[in-house]
């Protein structure tokens, strides 16, 4: 599955569970994943790893913020 078939799955993934679905299923390299509206945040971070993998950006790691 190319980049682009992931995150297109991953867009519909995530419009389908802004609409109220309650679980929705994202599958690449013979692994499933599912995601529940409360793991919007979770998908919306992997369409964006996609995003940056597509523009050939490497992938950007948690963000510390300490005071």
């Amino acid at each position: 599955m190319t980049v682009d078939e992931r995150l297109a799955e991953a867009r519909t993934a995530l419009h389908q569970l802004q609409l109220g679905r309650g679980e929705i299923e994202v599958s690449y390299d013979g692994q499933t994943v599912k995601y529940a509206r409360a793991d919007i945040g979770r998908l919306k971070a992997y369409i964006s790893e996609l995003e940056a993998e597509k523009k050939g950006l490497p992938a950007r790691g948690n963000i510390r913020v300490s005071f």
